[in-house]
Order: structure tokens, then C-alpha cells, then sequence
């Protein structure tokens, strides 16, 4: 083949795809896309910012279970020659404390994991559009 027709080849449709890159229909194209970049930045910051609250909630809420426990041990403390009665109610209030962390902690997981999975699914796209089937093709409705 001839290097010179390459040559020209190439030229040519250098020329085409840089006219084709600097229409306007493709400007429009280009604005679309970094609009909708926009938008799903916008959703994630706000998904992110979402699970920020909850943990600094959830933060929140562990100083002041630890709070407690440490004044209720140090009164405990001071009651360490109390009677058989005080060591079963001493007892039966470690069980109340073990079940209270318990359920704290379960509710701490239940609210990463719904954070995390709201931010998931914003930023693989589903849950996004207006179709409502999570699926973001965004169409208005079947």
C-alpha cells in the first residue's frame, strides 16, 4: 500500500473527527455527561455525608454507654462488701449491662451496613433514575 495515501488517510480523518469533536451537537453531549457526573458526585457526597451523622451518632451514643458503665463500676466498687442479695443484684445488672451493649452493637452494625449499602448503590448507579425499579435506566414508568 502507498505510505502516501496512508498518509493522507489519516490526515482526512484527523480533520473529520476533529470537526465531529468540536460541533456543537457534541459540546451539547459533553455538558450532558459532565452534568450527570455532577449529579451522581452530588448523591454519593450526600450518601457519604448521611453515614459521617450516623456514625458520629453512633460515636456519641458509645461515650455515653461507657459513661455510665464506668460510673456504675466505680460505685460498685465502693460497694464491694455489700451482702449475698447486692452480688445477685450485682449479677442480674451485668446481665441488663451485656444485653444493652449487645443490642447497642447490633443496632451499630444495622446502620453501617444500610449506610454502605445506600452508598453502593449510589455509586454503581442503581437506585438512580426515575423509573423506580432501582434499575437507573431512568425512564418515567413501564
Amino acid at each position: 500500500m502507498n505510505p502516501g495515501f496512508l498518509i493522507g488517510a489519516g490526515f482526512l480523518l484527523g480533520s473529520v473527527g476533529l470537526k465531529v469533536a468540536t460541533s456543537d451537537k457534541a459540546k451539547q453531549l459533553y455538558v450532558k455527561g459532565i452534568v450527570q457526573g455532577m449529579r451522581a458526585k452530588e448523591e454519593v457526597e450526600t450518601v457519604i455525608d448521611e453515614a459521617r451523622a450516623e456514625f458520629d451518632d453512633l460515636l456519641a451514643e458509645a461515650g455515653y454507654v461507657k459513661e455510665l458503665e464506668e460510673g456504675e463500676e466505680a460505685a460498685s466498687a465502693e460497694d464491694a462488701e455489700g451482702s449475698d442479695a447486692e452480688e445477685a443484684d450485682s449479677a442480674s445488672q451485668s446481665e441488663k449491662k451485656a444485653k444493652v451493649k449487645k443490642a447497642a452493637a447490633d443496632d451499630a452494625v444495622k446502620q453501617v451496613a444500610k449506610a454502605v449499602s445506600a452508598a453502593a448503590k449510589t455509586a454503581t448507579g442503581k437506585g438512580a433514575g426515575k423509573g423506580g425499579h432501582g434499575h437507573g435506566h431512568g425512564r418515567g414508568g413501564k
